[in-house]
C-alpha cells in the first residue's frame, strides 16, 4: 500500500462514519424531550442571559429566567405530564421572549460558576439567527431545538478530528478509521452532544488542541499551530475548569518544541501568553471570592449513614447502566415495576 493510495482507502469510510455520527446527534437533538437532558434549562437560561446582554453576574447572583420558569412549570419538569406547554398546535406555542413578566419561582441558577465562553458565543449565535426570522416563528420547542443543532454543530467533528490525530501519531489507515468510530460507541457522548451544555465547546477546543498538539510533536511548532493550539486551549478554558488538564499538554508542546529548535522561543511565549489569557477568569475568582472555581452551595443534605459498599455498588452499576444509554427514555416514561422486573 502506498503512501498516496492511503488516505483515499481512508476517506471513504470516513465519511461514512462522519455522516452516522451526525445523524446519530439530529436523531437525540429531535428525541430528547424537552429540558430532560442534564442541566439543559439552566444552560439554556445562561445562553439567553449572554444573547439580551443581561450579563452574567457573580457565581451566586443568578436565578433561572422568568420565562424559562413559566415553560419548565408547564410540565416539563414532572415526567407524568412532560408535553403539557406543547399541547397547542406549532405556532400557537409560548414564545420565550413574551413571557418575561411571568411572574413564578425563580429557581437559582447554580451553573452561573462556568467561565462565559459558550454562553456568550452560543446566545451571540442564537441572537443572530433568531432576529432574521419573525418573532411568531419561535415557539419555545423551537428554540430549543435550534440551541441543540449549534451544539450539534460543535461536536459534529469529533470523528474527523479523532481519525486525524490517529495518523498524524503515525498509525495506520485501520486504527484511524477505528479512532473515528470511538464517538459512535459512546451514546451518552451524542445525547450530551444533540443537548444544550457547554461541554460540547469543551470537547470541541479539546479536540483540537489534542490534534494540533499532535502535529506539533510529531513534526515542529509553527505560527499556525501556535494560534490553533492557543486560541483552542484559551477558549477551553474559559469555557470549562476541567480544561486545566489541557495545560501539561500545552506545556510538553512546548518544552519539547523548544529543546530541539531554540529559535522557536517566540512561539513558544505566545503559547504562554495564551495560557495567562485562559487563567484570567479563575484568578478573578480567587481574588474575589477565595476559590478560583467557586460556587454555590445548593444546601444538599450531608451523609447521615456509613459507606454501604454493597449499595453504592449497584447504585453506580445502575447509574452507569443508563447513562451510558443517555438515560433515554428513563426520564418521562413510567413503566409499571412489573414491568420493569
Amino acid at each position: 500500500m502506498t503512501g498516496r493510495s492511503a488516505p483515499a482507502l481512508l476517506r471513504r469510510p470516513l465519511l461514512w462514519i462522519q455522516l452516522a455520527w451526525i445523524a446519530m446527534l439530529l436523531g437525540f437533538a429531535v428525541g430528547i424531550p424537552i429540558y430532560q437532558a442534564p442541566d439543559e434549562v439552566l444552560h439554556i437560561d445562561r445562553v439567553l442571559a449572554a444573547g439580551r446582554d443581561s450579563g452574567f453576574g457573580e457565581f451566586d447572583e443568578r436565578s433561572l429566567s422568568p420565562e424559562l420558569t413559566a415553560t419548565y412549570d408547564a410540565g416539563f419538569r414532572h415526567r407524568n405530564a412532560p408535553y403539557g406547554a406543547m399541547e397547542a398546535p406549532g405556532g400557537e406555542r409560548w414564545n420565550l421572549d413574551a413571557l418575561e413578566s411571568y411572574e413564578g419561582n425563580q429557581a437559582p441558577n447554580q451553573l452561573a460558576q462556568h467561565p462565559p465562553a459558550y454562553y456568550a458565543l452560543t446566545g451571540a449565535v442564537r441572537t443572530a439567527i433568531v432576529s432574521m426570522l419573525p418573532d411568531d416563528t419561535w415557539d419555545f420547542d423551537r428554540e430549543v431545538l435550534l440551541l441543540r443543532l449549534l451544539n450539534v454543530a460543535m461536536v459534529a467533528p469529533l470523528p474527523w478530528l479523532c481519525a486525524r490525530t490517529a495518523r498524524t501519531l503515525g498509525m495506520g489507515v485501520g486504527s484511524a478509521t477505528l479512532a473515528s468510530l470511538v464517538p459512535l460507541c459512546i451514546p451518552q457522548l451524542a445525547h450530551i452532544g444533540a443537548s444544550v451544555n457547554n461541554d460540547n465547546l469543551l470537547l470541541l477546543t479539546s479536540s483540537v488542541t489534542v490534534a494540533a498538539a499532535a502535529e506539533v510533536l510529531s513534526s515542529r511548532l509553527t505560527w499556525g499551530r501556535t494560534l490553533v493550539i492557543g486560541t483552542s486551549v484559551m477558549l477551553a478554558l474559559w469555557t470549562k475548569a476541567p480544561a486545566i488538564a489541557l495545560v501539561p499538554l500545552v506545556v510538553v508542546v512546548a518544552v519539547q518544541d523548544l529543546r530541539r529548535r531554540r529559535s522557536d522561543w517566540p512561539m513558544v511565549a505566545a503559547l504562554g501568553g495564551f495560557l495567562v489569557a485562559g487563567s484570567l477568569y479563575y484568578v478573578r475568582s480567587l481574588l474575589l471570592h477565595g476559590d478560583p472555581v467557586a460556587g454555590r452551595d445548593m444546601g444538599l443534605p450531608s451523609r447521615t449513614t456509613a459507606f454501604q459498599p454493597v449499595d453504592f455498588t449497584l447504585t453506580a452499576m445502575d447509574n452507569f447502566s443508563q447513562s451510558f444509554w443517555g438515560k433515554f427514555g428513563w426520564l418521562w416514561v413510567d413503566l409499571p415495576g412489573t414491568w420493569v422486573h
